[in-house]
């Protein structure tokens, strides 16, 4: 609901009223969130209840209208999901839903609605009680990963960031590799001067093992 609240708010009218209206540019405030309530609930501002032609009274209003639409995601705010699996093969398309958006743009969206999934389990080399948190980066478009990579560099006790670096490089390049945005938050939260860690991986790349086999022969 949270998520909700915030994007809502950024369709709000000087007069505090919330617009149903699309923002007619793409550098609008509101662009990002109206693209992001589209996918959770796909022609809302045509079928969300309550409030007046064009616009809600208020943003808790426009909130309860949104939670009065009814679909496969937004009767999952403010749940928790949980699911068990023998295998990461299994676990990777039992989350795939909450993870990745439909092909079809009528077809409601999990992925906005996601706070975070966490995965717990008896991994080989990482020591019991050690937390690793994926993070999306600080330059992301979207305003709402934005706000939760912030919250979570603030928080950390070291960052390892991961870069598809194929050959040696020095400090100089890894510093301008980092890019001046997440420089200045690192440094802001502390961890500049602490270290940080560059994880050189292509495993982003690699579509399957067969595919890695192969390259590696």
């Amino acid at each position: 609901e949270e998520m909700l609240r915030q994007a809502l708010g950024d369709l709000s009218m000087q007069d505090g009223r919330i617009s149903k209206r699309q923002p007619s540019t793409e550098t609008h405030p509101g662009a990002k969130a109206w693209q992001l309530l589209e996918k959770i609930a796909p022609g809302f501002h045509r079928r969300a209840a309550g409030g007046q032609e064009g616009h809600w009274a208020n943003l808790d209003e426009a909130v309860a209208g949104m939670l009065r639409i009814r679909n496969a995601a937004t009767s999952k705010v403010g749940q928790v999901e949980e699911a068990c699996a023998a295998s990461l093969a299994e676990l990777g398309n039992k989350i795939a839903t909450f993870m990745v958006d439909p092909a079809s743009p009528r077809v409601p969206s999990f992925s906005p609605l996601v706070d975070r999934i966490r995965i717990s389990g008896n991994f080989l080399g990482v020591p019991e009680g050690v937390l690793l948190q994926d993070a999306p980066g600080v330059a992301d478009a979207d305003p709402f990963r934005r706000n939760v990579v912030t919250k979570l560099l603030r928080d950390a006790d070291a960052v390892w960031i991961a870069s598809p670096i194929h050959r040696a490089v020095d400090d100089g390049v890894a510093r301008q590799m980092l890019g001046e945005q997440l420089r200045r938050q690192l440094f802001l939260d502390g961890h500049y001067s602490a270290g940080i860690c560059v994880v050189a991986t292509k495993s982003d790349e690699v579509s399957s093992l067969g595919e890695l086999a192969q390259d590696l022969h």
